[in-house]
């Protein structure tokens, strides 16, 4: 069931990506970036928070993260307001096909890499549960810094620096400007992160996700290195 209503939740967030291109190539990031937040303030947690104390489970997570999604979509097809051709054209497709190949076999890829470990452990352990579980808890947790600069600010390296698509020298030193404040903001943040996994999960974290606090830090060291590729 979980599966089911996260499947239609990716479904609707597919629809996002016409939109979103064109937003972002022409650098409404204001507009992404506020009409996200307030989704998930106003919207997502406080729906998964309702569900959770109605009884809802794990459910509560994601049917919040679906209806999201849907507001999502109705925003910014309204914003974007993409053209929708009624000819279809079978002789363009080939000059998507080749691009598209490679960014699907990224995305298997990328797949891969975020599910194997979970997998790797489910083979090994006779209750995978277990261990797979504190991974999973301590890689969610880990990965939030990263995710919080890396999700924010690729999306908008990305379609500015192809502005500069004809001046590879000032490309070059775009990208390296910006490789460099990442890794002066990002390297110390996953740092200290693996400095302050201990006294926060006690903190925070009942006694018996201990066991996720040396995962947690391991990791976050690892994540240093992740956030600059």
């Amino acid at each position: 069931g979980l599966l089911l209503v996260a499947s239609l939740a990716q479904f609707v967030g597919s629809l996002h990506t016409v939109p979103d291109a064109l937003l972002r190539s022409r650098l409404e990031f204001r507009f992404l970036a506020v009409s996200g937040f307030l989704i998930g303030v106003l919207v997502g947690a406080p729906l998964a928070l309702g569900l959770a104390y109605a009884g809802a489970g794990a459910y509560s997570i994601i049917v919040s993260l679906l209806v999201s999604q849907v507001l999502r979509l109705v925003l910014l097809w309204r914003r974007a307001r993409p053209r929708v051709p009624r000819r279809v054209r079978p002789r363009r497709w080939r000059y998507l096909l080749h691009d598209s190949g490679l960014l699907l076999v990224a995305s298997v890829a990328l797949m891969f890499t975020y599910q194997g470990a979970s997998i790797v452990l489910g083979r090994m352990y006779a209750a995978p549960m277990v261990a797979a579980g504190i991974f999973y808890f301590a890689w969610n947790l880990a990965d939030q810094s990263g995710r919080l600069v890396m999700q924010n600010l690729s999306p908008i390296l990305f379609p500015t620096l192809r502005t500069l698509a004809d001046h590879p020298e000032r490309q070059v030193d775009a990208f390296l400007k910006a490789s460099r404040l990442l890794t002066l903001v990002g390297v110390p943040m996953c740092l200290g992160q693996a400095v302050l996994a201990g006294p926060l999960m006690r903190t925070v974290y009942p006694d018996r996700w201990e066991p996720a606090i040396l995962v947690m830090v391991i990791i976050s060291i690892g994540m240093a290195g992740r956030m600059l590729t």
